[in-house]
């Protein structure tokens, strides 16, 4: 089976995995397992959310992009909503089942180190 390799600097995600039939619906004790994986994710059932606090507007704007980009990349589309200048709210799930995939979650880990590495320039650029 052909995929598309990862996300280039962001290991885990390859794209077109829910199309090639590499993912499947998640039971919900394999969802509480993977959560343990990603601190900060809360699961509403069939979606993941999570807040990420940036130190300004355009912090925030410049983190939306690169979560755009990587879900670009891996073909794995979230929402994403910016609120009150410095938060952006992320949810993510599967369309295609309207349930949680591991391509959720390996997607999680990927936009917590994005942030990790935006808010680690914005330290440094500032300092």
């Amino acid at each position: 089976m052909h995929t598309t390799p990862p996300t280039p600097g962001y290991p885990g995600v390859g794209a077109h995995d829910v199309c090639q039939g590499a993912a499947a619906a998640m039971e919900i004790g394999e969802v509480g397992r993977c959560l343990e994986a990603i601190p900060g994710w809360v699961s509403s059932g069939t979606r993941l959310h999570k807040t990420f606090h940036c130190t300004t507007f355009r912090t925030s704007i410049e983190f939306v992009l690169t979560v755009a980009e990587i879900s670009e990349n891996a073909n794995h589309h979230p929402n994403l909503h910016v609120e009150d200048k410095r938060s952006v709210k992320v949810e993510l799930w599967t369309r295609r089942f309207d349930a949680l995939t591991r391509i959720d979650f390996e997607l999680a880990a990927v936009i917590d180190a994005a942030y990790e590495d935006l808010e680690i320039r914005v330290e440094n650029s500032e300092g």
